[in-house]
């Protein structure tokens, strides 16, 4: 009997305030939605000018740690992503923020790095566009 009388009760009052049920629904979407995204990171990609911005509030993260070069680590949907930057001077400098999924694979929350130049078309590429 009570959970009949709390069915009718919220009945009444969504019918008396449709918006604040969109409200509800809306919220409930947005909650579904950051799940499944801390599921998979999103890994975010820009310019590596952007590392030294206030880059965190516009992913909705928060930071945990810093460093004399910028932020270390945030917590982003729940999961701690770290610094990273890799070794290899032929891709050009890169820092991202990342963090282990199972045992053998990580996820990248975002990147910072420059876009490289194009490489030049090897020579039977270009002899095939003539």
């Amino acid at each position: 009997m009570t959970t009949q009388k709390q069915n009718t009760a919220e009945q009444a009052q969504a019918e008396a305030n449709p918006l604040a049920e969109l409200l509800t629904l809306v919220r409930q979407i947005s909650n579904r939605l950051e799940a499944i995204a801390a599921q998979q990171p999103p890994d975010w990609q820009l310019p590596l000018k952007v590392y030294k911005a206030d880059w965190p509030s516009r992913i909705s993260a928060t930071v945990l740690a810093k460093d004399a070069d910028g932020v270390t680590q945030v917590i982003w949907s729940g999961h701690i992503y770290t610094r990273r930057t890799g070794s290899n001077a032929q891709y050009g400098a890169a820092i991202w923020f990342s963090r282990k999924l199972d045992a053998e694979n990580y996820g990248r929350l975002i990147t910072f790095q420059d876009a490289a130049p194009a490489q030049d078309l090897p020579e039977y590429v270009s002899r095939a566009l003539k």
